[in-house]
């Protein structure tokens, strides 16, 4: 029963990785589409809104 156990817990680790790796991308495309979404309200030229 040992070796069973053992087998389910490195099984589990996969999914948390791919989990986790997801939730990073998303929050970095959150971040980029914001930086860009803030720069859209400035004026060019004087760097004010």
């Amino acid at each position: 029963m040992k070796h069973k156990n053992n087998c389910l817990r490195q099984e589990a680790v996969s999914p948390v990785i791919g989990v986790m790796l997801m939730l990073v991308v998303t929050i970095i495309i959150a971040a980029v589409v914001s930086g860009f979404a803030g720069d859209m309200g400035m004026d060019k030229k004087t760097g004010r809104v």
